[in-house]
């Protein structure tokens, strides 16, 4: 909150049943960073939400519409965040992403493994 001007704008709800959860290391960063680099003005409310329950994640994130002459971000952190998602969580998670009226939102959810792949070198440094 010290680093936003007006936190009023940015609503966060995190929600965790403690059930163990094991999540690569800054695989939501690009989301959490292109909120705060496109997404929060005074004339639109921006929204994270992250849920952990029962082995799923579901991280839901939606910011107002860039309007024209504003800069526009490449879709690169999303396109850079599916293919991780490819690699690390093949046939356990479902991505999608698009604008919807005034909003652009992402939501993800993913089936969390309970023990850390070591075989995986994304994953192996949590295993220390």
């Amino acid at each position: 909150r010290a680093r936003l001007s007006q936190p009023e704008y940015l609503k966060v709800h995190i929600s965790w049943d403690e059930s163990p959860a094991v999540i690569p290391p800054l695989l939501l960063l690009p989301f959490v960073e292109n909120l705060f680099k496109y997404g929060l003005r005074k004339d639109a409310l921006a929204s994270i939400q992250l849920d952990i329950q029962e082995g799923t994640l579901h991280f839901y994130r939606e910011i107002g519409v860039i309007e024209k002459g504003q800069k526009q971000g490449t879709g690169k952190g999303v396109s850079l965040v599916h293919r991780r998602l490819e690699i690390v969580f093949p046939q356990s998670h479902q991505l999608a992403f698009g604008t919807e009226g005034n909003v652009y939102k992402v939501d993800l959810f993913i089936s969390l493994p309970t023990t850390i792949p070591t075989a995986h070198p994304s994953l192996s440094m949590l295993a220390s």
